[in-house]
């Protein structure tokens, strides 16, 4: 029954999707659109996996989605801040913290990044690992980023470059815990990662709500 919760996420995310697509049109609203599609593929795929569907498949599947997290909200956090505060290091940087995530997608059929403890898939332990840390390192990057946005910001992206921050922070810790716990209890506590997935996708929208409202 551990697939429900990512059925339950999904609900959650194709409602979202809804309402953001419903909002004014912003340069925020299109990286937020595409953020969410991405959630929707990897839940789509974890349900499956949970739920005793083609594993070698479904774990593509759910990997893509995955694969898309960061480069989708390193581009928010771009759009967020202002253009007088963007410098070439952002720049370059932003870049580099994207390109293992291409890589990774390059590589997705002989090396998908989720599986599950019980199954075959942990043959690619050294990328997975420095997928991992990519992920870190570009999550405190974004975080630094998006809290300079939330300073400079006097507009309606003020109050969303704080919910992105802090939501991408709770984000990475919730499914940072949730993934060491393979190791450390030798349960696989990841089919819980749908939280962590509701928490970062509705603070963003409720942040762009608040932004909204404030400005009209």
């Amino acid at each position: 029954m551990k697939w429900i919760v990512s059925l339950i996420t999904l609900i959650v995310l194709v409602i979202l999707l809804i309402l953001v697509f419903r909002q004014k049109k912003s340069k925020e609203k299109t990286p937020m659109i595409f953020l969410l599609f991405a959630f929707i593929v990897y839940h789509i795929g974890d349900m499956g996996l949970w739920g005793g569907c083609e594993y070698e498949m479904i774990r593509r599947i759910a990997s893509a989605g995955f694969y898309f997290v960061i480069p989708f909200s390193l581009w928010l956090m771009y759009i967020l801040l202002p253009n007088e505060k963007m410098t070439m290091l952002i720049r370059i940087v932003t870049l580099i913290l994207m390109l293992p995530w291409l890589y990774a997608f390059i590589v997705l059929y002989k090396a998908p990044l989720v599986f599950l403890e019980d199954y075959p898939g942990t043959e690619h332990e050294t990328l997975t690992y420095l997928l991992i840390l990519s992920f870190v390192i570009a999550v405190l990057f974004a975080a630094i980023v998006g809290f300079r946005a939330s300073k400079f910001r006097d507009d309606y992206g003020k109050r969303l470059a704080k919910f992105f921050y802090l939501g991408l922070i709770i984000y990475t810790i919730i499914i940072l815990i949730l993934f060491s716990s393979i190791d450390a209890f030798g349960y696989d506590a990841t089919w819980f990662f749908g939280v962590a997935t509701v928490i970062y996708s509705m603070m963003l929208y409720f942040g762009s709500t608040a932004c909204k409202s404030k400005s009209e």
